[in-house]
């Protein structure tokens, strides 16, 4: 999605592919150019129960 409006303001939107670590955001603004960082959070790790045959 891609959404841009024209004021005194620019506002851009981009909706991520994947979730990111809020908390580690960064942007940087060097010769014009803004770099954004943005962290990928970790897959949520899946829990499978085992059962046990204890005789």
């Amino acid at each position: 999605m891609y959404r841009e409006s024209c004021s005194d303001h620019i506002l851009r939107v981009i909706e991520l592919p994947a979730e990111v670590v809020a908390g580690k955001v960064a942007a940087t603004l060097r010769d014009g150019v803004l770099q954004l960082t943005m962290p990928k959070a970790a897959p949520a790790k899946k829990v499978v129960p085992m059962a046990s045959n204890v005789a």
